[in-house]
């Protein structure tokens, strides 16, 4: 007969038909307790412990090894599933091993023998989770080296990756001989070594036999162990490393990883919008660089006439657009051509994807200039020393700039901005005076200072309620860059400020060096030696392989203190 359970409260009313289903259930339950089941937990408080590896099979730096399966052991359960590229075996098996996943174990068994008297190394990704809820990852790769001879190869190569932010990412590295032709093709041949970047970028290439070695770090998007332009961002190691027959450990690397994959595509003119006879949009299929814009880079005709290009601008409500002013179209049709204009990483236009045909509108610009884009509103609080970007929605001509811009606030008091262009369209406006005390105020743009090219203005006054917000406390910092090897060399000096998009940069030799006034709060300062002139780091290439400029950053971030020096951000660059 079955009974109740006695540690059910009496008050519960035990139903004789579920009877069976419960005794099942009990049964059931204390079997899994005891036979020890991988079952996961349920209830307590959150879990917020990242998992490690315990143990393996076999033990790390096993020799003469026979088997066909490595286990690892976790301290907590994982989730199963997870890709399998988060899992790398060197030297890369033809086949690749299958995983099996089993609470805290996860099994990898070999599809075909490993080879004799070789090193292996099996490096877990910090990318594996485990199934808390959020979950928790392992952070740092984890390494297991064994070998299938009577010795094992020992050498090790450890690094920074810069910009990972914890993207997925990979060390490859091949074996090349010195002096021999440059052979290595990142995108058609799988790297003799692998090795996961960790959240904080650090790696380890471990089990390395003596050799040189070539290095690059790539976020290898579709997991199949390759390079693929376009789609995967990559960063090239400065130089290449020896790993000696004494395995002497190699430290120090750093490589930068670029923020995206290398734009291969040239732009192309998407479409062309005619706005009136003397004004016309042109529409590119990516942003354009405006330096690009030059003289002779756009020719417009109508009619079998010419007409003179006077401005061509970025537009101020759309950043795929280009607003060209020129002399009035005289035919019904037109004809864009656009030459040599490049997008922002440098591809220039295709001469087949540069030549447009549109409809003239048949109107005459008889309306006045209006304000497009303002960098404050009246939710964001102004604060000085902020500058004040204002765009409008056609090229303007100004006259007597003084007073164009005010701020008078709640107190009756005025503050002045001086103008500066930075394109047909678009100024900025930065304060002459400062302003305490008050808690709103109005910015004041005298509308009738902007003429457009055809002469209209609008004799009326911009109002824009804004918040105004502490004075922006200023400090500075201050440093010294050395580079023994290239002392006359020029060098650029970033200082981003954290959680924004706001830095500060300058060019400097060897030397001290100084930003005197930036707002306070905490900063990440880098700097790399300049060998093109450009301005902007090269990254390197891939094929035929090229180094990428020295880079150095500064470790950890450095803050900023209202009016207070932060001094002794000495950057030092190596060979």
């Amino acid at each position: 007969m079955i009974t109740r359970p006695s540690f059910l409260p009496a008050s519960v009313r035990f139903d004789r038909a579920l009877a069976p289903l419960v005794a099942v259930a009990l049964a059931l339950l204390v079997a899994a307790c005891a036979s020890g089941r991988d079952i996961a937990p349920i209830g307590g408080p959150p879990d917020t412990t990242a998992p490690r590896v315990v143990s393996t099979d076999p033990p790390n730096g096993t020799l003469n090894f026979a088997g066909d399966e490595v286990t690892f052991v976790f301290s907590e359960y994982m989730q199963e599933g997870q890709p399998a590229s988060n899992v790398v075996v060197t030297p890369i098996p033809a086949r690749q091993p299958e995983l099996d996943w089993s609470g805290r174990r996860l099994t990898i068994e070999f599809r075909e023998p490993l080879v004799a008297n070789r090193t292996y190394a099996i490096t877990l990704s910090g990318a594996l989770n485990d199934l808390a809820s959020p979950p928790n990852r392992l952070g740092q790769s984890y390494t297991l080296r064994f070998s299938t001879g009577s010795t094992i190869d020992s050498g090790v190569v450890r690094g920074q990756v810069l910009g990972v932010n914890k993207r997925r990412a990979y060390v490859f590295a091949w074996r090349v001989e010195p002096g021999a032709p440059d052979t290595v093709r990142p995108e058609m041949t799988r790297p003799d070594f692998i090795a996961p970047v960790a959240d904080d970028g650090r790696f380890a290439l471990e089990a390395l036999p003596p050799g040189r070695l070539r290095m690059i770090v790539v976020t290898d998007e579709f997991g199949d162990q390759l390079y693929n332009p376009g789609t995967d961002a990559f960063g090239v190691g400065p130089s290449d490393v020896v790993v000696d027959s004494a395995y002497t450990p190699i430290g120090g690397i750093a490589m930068r990883l670029a923020p995206a994959p290398l734009d291969l595509a040239s732009p192309g003119l998407y479409s062309v919008r005619s706005i009136d006879r003397t004004t016309t949009e042109l529409r590119f299929s990516e942003p354009v660089d405006t330096t690009s814009l030059r003289s002779g880079a756009i020719s417009i005709e109508s009619g079998g006439v010419s007409a003179t290009v006077r401005e061509a601008w970025r537009s101020t409500s759309n950043w795929l657009a280009v607003v060209v002013a020129h002399d009035a179209l005289v035919g019904a049709e037109g004809t864009v051509i656009v030459r040599g204009v490049r997008d922002t990483v440098g591809n220039v236009i295709a001469d087949t994807m540069g030549r447009a045909t549109f409809t003239v509108a048949d109107a005459r610009d008889t309306i006045a200039p209006s304000i497009a884009l303002m960098s404050v509103d009246s939710v964001r609080a102004y604060a000085w020393p902020d500058s004040i970007a204002i765009g409008f929605t056609e090229a303007v001509v100004a006259t007597n700039l003084t007073g164009a811009v005010t701020l008078r606030d709640t107190l009756g008091r005025t503050l002045r901005f001086g103008m500066r262009r930075i394109s047909a369209a678009q100024f900025l406006a930065y304060p002459l005076d400062t302003l305490a005390g008050a808690a709103r105020g109005t910015i004041e743009i005298d509308l009738g200072r902007f003429n457009d090219l055809a002469g209209n203005r609008r004799d009326s006054i911009a109002r824009v309620r804004v918040p105004i917000g502490a004075v922006r406390q200023a400090g500075s910092i201050s440093g010294t860059l050395v580079d023994s090897l290239h002392p006359a060399a020029a060098h650029v000096i970033i200082v981003q400020l954290l959680g924004t998009s706001r830095s500060f940069r300058q060019v400097v030799r060897s030397g001290a060096w100084e930003f005197p006034s930036v707002p306070e709060g905490d900063y990440r300062i880098t700097a790399f030696r300049d060998d093109n002139g450009n301005g902007m780091h090269d990254y390197g290439a891939l094929a035929p392989w090229r180094a990428p400029e020295m880079l150095v950053e500064w470790s950890g971030s450095v803050r900023v203190r209202p009016r207070w020096a932060t001094s002794r951000v000495d950057l030092v660059f190596g060979g």
